[in-house]
Formats: C-alpha cells, sequence, structure tokens
C-alpha cells in the first residue's frame, strides 16, 4: 500500500488502527480514547506533526511536541530506507516538518514501513505520552490520553516481554476528541534463551563435544476473545552438531492447568534435527498472558563443523479460526548459539623445521574442586598436512585443559605436560588462553589465538633437570633458547 498524500490520510495504516470520525476542532483540550477488548494494555502517543486545525484539514506544519533535534533522527531513519530502495525523497539538507510531511505523501515507502521508521525513532514511555489506565471491569476497555494539540500523531502498544515491537500503530491525524479502536494484538509472543549463557540476553554460550545444553522457551498468549479455536505448533530446529537429549522436554504453565500434558503431543517422526509440540487448542484452558514453558536439553556431538555456528532455531505457528489472515507465525528476535573452538598443535624441531612422529593427548578438567579430575578429551596423531606435523583436537569449550605428548619423535625429548584455561566471553563471542597467567587474547577478527611445539635433540641438558627445553610462551615474546609449545585455538563457531 503506497502512501499518497500525507494530509489525504486519516490513518498511515488502515489495517492496524479502525476509526471512529473525528470530531472538528474544538475549544479545551483533546482527548484521545482507545476502546479495547484488552485490560491491563499499555499505550502511548506522541505527536510528530502539529499544525492549525480549520475545520478538517491542517495547515502551517511544523514538528510536534515529541519531536525535539528538529526532526533529524526521523529524517536519517527515512532516508536510509529510503535510499535502500531507490527513494531521495528524504534526502534534502536541513528539511523542514512541512518538507518531511509532504515527502511522506510522495515516497514509495509503504505505510507499514513508515509506521515500522517511527515506531522505531519513537521510544519514550514517559507518563507524558502514556494513556491513563482503564478503570473498566469489562469489555470494551477505554484507555484515555489528553493530547496537546491538533496535529499528526503516531500511536503505539507495548507488549510485555517485547517492548520493540509495535503492536499497533498509526499515523493518526487529530483535530478533535477522537474514539481509536485498535486491531488487538493476537500473535504470540516468543522468546528463547541459554540457561548458562552469560551475555545479558542469555544467547551466546561456549561448549564443547558431549556437553549438554540447556534451553528454555518461553510462549506468552495473545488476546484470544475474537476466536473460537487457537492452535499452536512449536518447532525447534537444531544445526548439525546438536541433538536433542531425549526425556528432557518439560512443558509448564504459568497457572494451574488440570491436565496440562494433555494439551500438547509430540510429533514422529520430525522430519529435521530437532522436535515438533502441538498445542491442538488453547481456548478454555489458557488466555491473555498466561506463559508456556519449554525447556529441554541439547548435546554437542562431534557432527559440530567447524567454521559454523551451532544454532538452535525455533518457530512458533499458530492457526486460528476464524482467521482472515490465514494463520502465521512467530520467531524469537534473537537466535540462542553455541561457540566452540579447534585446538590445532604445529610439531617443530629446534629450528623451526616440521617434525612428524609425535602424538598429543588432551586432557580436561572435569571436577569442581581446586584439584584437578582429568577427563581424556582425545588422542590425536600429528599427522595433518604432507609434513604430518599438525595435531587437531575439534570442538573444545571454556575450561581448564592439560596437553600431554603422548609418543614422542625418537631422538627428541618429550615436551611437559602444559596446563591452559580457556575462556569464553559471551558479548564479544571470542575465546581466549591462559597460560601461567598469561592470557592469549583472540585477534581482531576474534578467530585465532596463537602459541608453538618445538622439541630439542640429542642429550638433556643438566639446567632442564632432565627433561629437555619445553616453555609454554605467548605470541610475540622472545623464545627461550631451544622450545616452546605454540597453541593454534581457532574459533570454530563464528558470532552472529
Amino acid at each position: 500500500m503506497k502512501a499518497n498524500k500525507i494530509f489525504a490520510l486519516a490513518l498511515a495504516i488502515m489495517m492496524v488502527l479502525a476509526l471512529a470520525a473525528p470530531a472538528f476542532a474544538a475549544e479545551g483540550d483533546i482527548v484521545l480514547t482507545i476502546s479495547s477488548k484488552g485490560k491491563g494494555n499499555t499505550y502511548y502517543a506522541y505527536q510528530i506533526f502539529k499544525g492549525v486545525a480549520s475545520g478538517d484539514i491542517l495547515s502551517d506544519v511544523e514538528w510536534g511536541a515529541d519531536i525535539t533535534d528538529d526532526g533529524a533522527a526521523l529524517i536519517a531513519a527515512l532516508k536510509t530506507a529510503g535510499e535502500a530502495e531507490g527513494d531521495n525523497y528524504f534526502s534534502a539538507a536541513n528539511m523542514t516538518a512541512a518538507q518531511v510531511a509532504e515527502a511522506l505523501g510522495k515516497t514509495t515507502l509503504t505505510d507499514e514501513k513508515i509506521a515500522e521508521i517511527i515506531g522505531g525513532v519513537m521510544t519514550s514511555t514517559a507518563d507524558a505520552n502514556k494513556f491513563s489506565d482503564t478503570t473498566d471491569t469489562d469489555s470494551p476497555y477505554k484507555y484515555t490520553y489528553t493530547a496537546p494539540g491538533a496535529g499528526y500523531y503516531f500511536i503505539k502498544q507495548t507488549v510485555a516481554g517485547s517492548p520493540d515491537v509495535n503492536a499497533t500503530a498509526a499515523l493518526l491525524k487529530v483535530i478533535g476528541n477522537q474514539t481509536v479502536t485498535p486491531k488487538e494484538n493476537v500473535v504470540p509472543i516468543v522468546n528463547k534463551t541459554l540457561d548458562d549463557a552469560q551475555d545479558a540476553g542469555k544467547k551466546a554460550s561456549a561448549g564443547a563435544v558431549g556437553d549438554k545444553k540447556s534451553y528454555t522457551i518461553t510462549i506468552t498468549i495473545p488476546e484470544l476473545t475474537d476466536y473460537n479455536t487457537y492452535k499452536l505448533v512449536a518447532k525447534d530446529i537444531m544445526s548439525p552438531g546438536l541433538a536433542l537429549v531425549e526425556g528432557t522436554i518439560v512443558v509448564t504453565y504459568s497457572k494451574q492447568i488440570a491436565d496440562g500434558d494433555d494439551l500438547w503431543e509430540r510429533t514422529l517422526p520430525f522430519a529435521g534435527n530437532g522436535f515438533e509440540l502441538v498445542f491442538d487448542d488453547v481456548i478454555g484452558f489458557l488466555e491473555k498472558g498466561d506463559v508456556v514453558t519449554i525447556k529441554y536439553r541439547a548435546e554437542i556431538t562431534q557432527a559440530a563443523a567447524v567454521g559454523s555456528t551451532l544454532d538452535n532455531n525455533f518457530e512458533l505457528v499458530y492457526d486460528r479460526d476464524p482467521d482472515t489472515d490465514g494463520g502465521g507465525s512467530a520467531k524469537p528476535e534473537v537466535t540462542p548459539s553455541v561457540y566452540t573452538t579447534d585446538l590445532v598443535v604445529i610439531k617443530q624441531d629446534g629450528e623451526g623445521n616440521a617434525l612428524a612422529g609425535a602424538t598429543f593427548r588432551l586432557l580436561k578438567n572435569i571436577g569442581t574442586k581446586p584439584q584437578p579430575v582429568w577427563e581424556d578429551a582425545g588422542t590425536v596423531p600429528a599427522s595433518e598436512t604432507a609434513d604430518k606435523n599438525i595435531a587437531t583436537f575439534n570442538g573444545l569449550g571454556a575450561g581448564l585443559y592439560k596437553l600431554e605428548e603422548f609418543t614422542v619423535p625418537a631422538g627428541y625429548n618429550k615436551m611437559a605436560d602444559v596446563e591452559f584455561t580457556v575462556t569464553f566471553d559471551a558479548a564479544e563471542k571470542k575465546f581466549a588462553v591462559t597460560v601461567d597467567d598469561n592470557k592469549i587474547e583472540a585477534n581482531p577478527a576474534g578467530t585465532l589465538l596463537t602459541a608453538t611445539v618445538k622439541n630439542v635433540k640429542g642429550a638433556t641438558l643438566p639446567e632442564t633437570g632432565g627433561i629437555g627445553t619445553t616453555i609454554f610462551t605467548i605470541l610475540g615474546i622472545v623464545l627461550m633458547a631451544g622450545a616452546a609449545v605454540v597453541l593454534i585455538t581457532k574459533k570454530k563457531m563464528s558470532g552472529k
């Protein structure tokens, strides 16, 4: 739907708000009233343009009371969106309110896109913008707002659990008292988190092959008043490298429901790596604001591919009766991801030449006490490349590790065991290695942590205590006479 003329629009989004005919300008305050089927909703109004009302016409258009920067933020957002579609109506310098209003009448941007842009700019939740809470005890529930004057207003509804989504939005011409009947929020709100994630949104976590990750999905039920049936299908799709731990799916509700387990069933077989739960009809069991929680565990497997992200996607498909929109689906704003690293060990002699014939073993601490409890994380021969001097340990996560030289090339001294700690920064999606209190940060791309294994040949030197010269050193530090251990830790799964 193309916007034709801003002042010819009583609504920027006709399909979102159905409006009663406005009363013409009257003396005193202008009161906007929202008549809703939902109790406990929260609505905000923002004056984008103001003007002088004459009959049903607004003239002398200026920036409204809620535009405090001469429209700079709004113009910039409109310009970016417009130019992305070859629309330059908002590209002029120092545009006035009247010029922006005129451009809105000519732009090829849809009304829905314009509403999305305005909603992204107008984020204040100040009391001055808020509709009063309803005092009604039965539907329709009325919410009121005293407007500062005639003009064009943007109205939105914020929904608990999804503050950045406009459930109701319109560019509304206000020239007198007016009643607005919003389209109720009938789309479920979904969220998904990793229980052990340390970032603010609990969306990123490090893991190793064999680790079992716990996930939590929440589904907030929308307004159901207009529907006879409301079916939900919860689809969880895991990328290769993740596998559902059977028997761990648990469904709970925010209120007591008799025989709640009978409300859903798992469909088998499921086409793909994941699971599907069907809630055939929630009418009569759940109502607006109720929360369905799904918990389960997934294991990191050897199928985790180098250079990919272990995503765990979720989609909630809904089917309603009656439904003129044909149903739809809802997804979390951000998909949780698990990240792992690869440890690459490069074998060299004391002169820096490739050295074949070594085998390395990696141990991981699985204990919780100061004294490590070591578990074998794999033994790998240095067999990669034509020089047969590179060994790779796949699928490592955060934790304390010990690297051992399990088989030593003939004629060379065995390296001393090296303990190191792998850490993961969930906010930066980056790994680091700490050895002897020295932390090796990843490179700017977050993909490499560098350290080398050199072995000296011949008799053991007295100064070394009888085990050869082996030192774990850090990146650019000068190596001591003879030997060092260098680990290259490649981030296996790239961040989103």
